[in-house]
């Protein structure tokens, strides 16, 4: 389950601490264990509902942990911190093609 579509079919979807969004959470681990179908959520590392020890504690047993575009920006920041004598090239000097 995607919570960011979710917040949408519930409401707002920037509203974690939503009620519905909290009911409908424990709805799906709730249906999943009646229909024997693992509870799954796309989790993150940040506090509240969405958060994979949350998840974990709240009946979710399948939780992928952030995107692909979270861990390669992480990794690519990673590297740039790295780089010694790297500086960022303002737009006005970069060479036209």
């Amino acid at each position: 389950m995607g919570p960011s579509d979710l917040l949408l079919d519930v409401g707002d979807h920037n509203r974690l601490t939503d009620p519905a969004f909290i009911t409908t959470l424990d709805k799906i681990v709730d249906s999943s264990r009646e229909y024997d179908v693992t509870p799954s959520m796309h989790c993150t590392t940040r506090p509240g509902p969405t958060d994979v020890n949350e998840a974990i504690e709240r009946g979710f047993r399948f939780c992928a942990v952030d995107s692909d575009t979270a861990f390669l920006r992480t990794a690519a920041s990673r590297a740039l911190r790295n780089m010694k004598g790297w500086k960022r090239v303002e737009e006005s000097e970069q060479p036209r093609l």
